[in-house]
Formats: structure tokens, C-alpha cells, sequence
């Protein structure tokens, strides 16, 4: 297995239904709704003037508590299997490090293989000359990745899964999907291609 190509995905997002549940949670909590397309702002930059920094952090520390409450993506534990079978796998995410039991323990759960599982830490940093894809639903991941494939030269194909929240990244050297059966296909395409 140490042969073989990484291939980088994130978990929110991409294996996991992330903003569905932050929005059930915030309904829950406070009874209103947070547009999908405004989540990242929602969670960086605190841009409601509903709620305060502490309401942020409460939101945070319950999505961190009830991790095994999240679902998965549609076909993205049968997508990854998928992958697995020629590469190998490192999932990363944003989380804090301290909740990296949790997200692994979240991964067996649905069965997900992984080799490699990374928190709080910059992914595009993982990436190298022979990585075949990043799989992430960040804009700003993208646009990192976009310099990093550059400066390297490499044919990574940066798989961008389509939210409300990714819509201002427009590049042809980004591939835009909706589904885990396009991801599987654009990485073995881009396999033949190369």
C-alpha cells in the first residue's frame, strides 16, 4: 500500500452532511434558519447580528458532541471505497485535533476507508507532484490548491463538490460535482488521461 497515490478528501462536506446538520442544530437551539449558501460566513465570520461569538462557540461545541449524529454523503461510502481499491486515502478536516478520535471513530461507523486520517491542518500542504485529486467543498481550499498545482506542475484534478457556499469559485481547472459517482469517474478519467 505505500506505493501507491494519495488521494486528499475532506470530510465536511464531502463524506459527511455537515451543513444540514449545523442548520437542524441551530433550529434547534434557536429556532431560525441560516441560509446554506452563508454557513462559511455563518461560522468564520459571524456575520448574523442574531447571534453573538458565544453563540458561535455553543453551536461549535455541540456539533463537536453530537459527531456521531451526522450522516453521510450519498454513495460517498461506496465512492471512497471505490478509490481505496487504487489509492490510498487521506482524509482531512478542519476540526480541531482534539476531536480527531471522534471523526475516526465517525468514519468506522459508515464504514469508510481511510489510511490516513489528518485534523487541523492546511491539506494543500499534503499535496505533491504524483497526488492524482483533492476532493473538498472549500472555495478558498481551491484556490490554495490552484497555486500549489501551478508551482508544482502536477495534473492534480481538484474535485470541487458543488454547495451554496463554493459558488463564487469559478475556474476551468476546478471540476465542479454533485454526486459521488461523478468524483470516482473524474478520478479514473483523469487516470487514463495521464
Amino acid at each position: 500500500m505505500d506505493n501507491l497515490r494519495r488521494v486528499i478528501v475532506d470530510v465536511d462536506g464531502v463524506l459527511a452532511r455537515t451543513i444540514p446538520f449545523l442548520s437542524q442544530l441551530v433550529w434547534e437551539t434557536w429556532g431560525c434558519h441560516v441560509d446554506p449558501a452563508n454557513w462559511k460566513r455563518f461560522l468564520l465570520h459571524n456575520f448574523d447580528t442574531r447571534f453573538t461569538e458565544g453563540d458561535t462557540k455553543i453551536l461549535m461545541q455541540q456539533f463537536h458532541v453530537r459527531l456521531h449524529e451526522l450522516e453521510p454523503v450519498e454513495d460517498s461510502v461506496w465512492g471512497l471505497k471505490r478509490l481505496n481499491a487504487k489509492y490510498r486515502t487521506v482524509i482531512v478536516t478542519n476540526r480541531p485535533e482534539w476531536t480527531l478520535k471522534d471523526t475516526i471513530a465517525w468514519l468506522d461507523k459508515w464504514d469508510y476507508p481511510h489510511d490516513v486520517v489528518v485534523a487541523g491542518m492546511d491539506r494543500v500542504n499534503l499535496i505533491n507532484k504524483d497526488t492524482p485529486a483533492l476532493i473538498d467543498d472549500s472555495a478558498s481550499t481551491m484556490e490554495m490548491a490552484l497555486e500549489k498545482k501551478r508551482e508544482l506542475k502536477s495534473e492534480i484534478k481538484l474535485i470541487l463538490m458543488d454547495m451554496p457556499h463554493n459558488k463564487r469559485l469559478v475556474s476551468r481547472d476546478v471540476l465542479r460535482v454533485r454526486t459521488w459517482n461523478e468524483i470516482v469517474a473524474a478520478v479514473y478519467r483523469s487516470e487514463l488521461i495521464s
